[in-house]
């Protein structure tokens, strides 16, 4: 019963007991397992990942892999489990998958508090007369947005905490460098 073909949605409990549906095409990795093999024969392939070729044909059927069979497939084409189990998340192992709107952060960016921090950044630079990088560059003024960013204190004193700690990162740069 366990490798048959599954139709509809599935409800399955997480740790905290709640229900998630669960897609049928999340639940049938059978073209993922096809699309991650690719052009090498079934054959070869089963040999290679050391699952029998007539139980990779089942899953290439529709059978639902068991989960030793499905982590061989996976270390053997290189593919983040997740994606070939159920679809979810960057195909390759170490790919970045694209922001979804349930992974979007929704937290607005505060234009006032990243002038500061890229102000901080570029004055702790000029100060050891070093340049960076793009992308080292842009970590250090988000590391730097990030930090004033805790900052919880009242209006009366925000300014006096915000340059404080702009002359932190400052003084953190020069100490950097």
């Amino acid at each position: 019963m366990a490798n048959q073909p599954l139709a509809g949605k599935l409800n399955a409990l997480d740790k905290r007991g709640k229900n998630h549906s669960i897609q049928k095409e999340e639940l049938n990795p059978s073209e993922r397992i096809r699309e991650a093999i690719g052009e090498e024969s079934v054959a070869s392939f089963s040999r290679r990942c050391g699952i029998g070729d007539s139980t990779l044909r089942k899953y290439l059927d529709g059978s639902l892999p068991n989960s030793i069979n499905l982590v061989a497939i996976a270390d053997s084409t290189n593919v983040n489990l997740e994606w070939l189990a159920a679809g979810r998340g960057p195909k390759l192992r170490g790919s970045v998958a694209a922001p979804t709107p349930a992974t979007q952060t929704t937290q607005a960016l505060d234009e006032q508090l990243l002038a500061r921090a890229i102000g901080a950044v570029e004055e702790g630079l000029r100060a050891v007369s070093r340049s960076l990088p793009p992308d080292k560059h842009a970590k250090l003024i988000l590391a730097a947005y990030n930090l004033l960013g805790k900052l919880e204190v009242s209006d009366k004193i925000a300014d006096q905490a915000i340059s404080k700690a702009r002359a932190q990162v400052i003084d953190f740069i020069k100490l950097a460098a």
